[in-house]
């Protein structure tokens, strides 16, 4: 797939390649589903950090809710 146009992008938000670092700081994943479509995206590390987010936002969701 290629790369996006730089006004694609808000601000601060990353360019380029990026990986579970970026994933973990910009995704906003809530009522979203994810295809994973790219070369990395089957890496473990990739993986991770998808999943360590959902699992922040739900325990996130479980303390607001109490």
């Amino acid at each position: 797939m290629p790369e996006l146009a730089e006004e694609v992008n808000e601000a601060g938000e990353p360019s380029g390649d990026f990986g579970p670092n970026e994933i973990k700081r910009f995704a906003t994943l809530k009522e979203k589903v994810v295809i994973a479509n790219g070369c990395t995206l089957g890496e473990l590390e990739t993986a991770r950090a998808f999943l360590d987010h959902i699992l922040d936002q739900t325990i996130i969701q479980m303390e607001v809710l109490r």
